[in-house]
């Protein structure tokens, strides 16, 4: 969402702001959202605590889009676990 040119504003102000961050800091991409995050939308608890269930819900597909979009091209790299639990879905 957004006009390209605002995304190519914000794009260069995380990539000057995030010049001396190692690779693995800095920010591959991102999504421009049409609306806060407020306790009116339901998206903050009273306490402005995220509701991560409803802003999955609400952004699942925009959220899942960021990491393949980003990874299509490139075969994907799972870090060994050190536990038995699994990842979540």
């Amino acid at each position: 969402m957004g006009s390209p040119e605002a995304r190519a504003l914000i794009a260069d102000e995380i990539d000057r702001l995030s010049s001396d961050f190692k690779g693995y800091e800095k920010v591959r991409n991102f999504h421009i959202g049409q609306e806060d995050f407020t306790t009116e939308n339901g998206m903050l608890t009273p306490t402005l605590k995220l509701k991560r269930r409803i802003v999955q819900k609400r952004y699942g597909d925009a959220i899942d889009s960021l990491y393949t979009e980003e990874t299509a091209d490139r075969p994907e790299k799972e870090a060994p676990r050190s536990d038995n639990r699994t990842p979540l879905a």
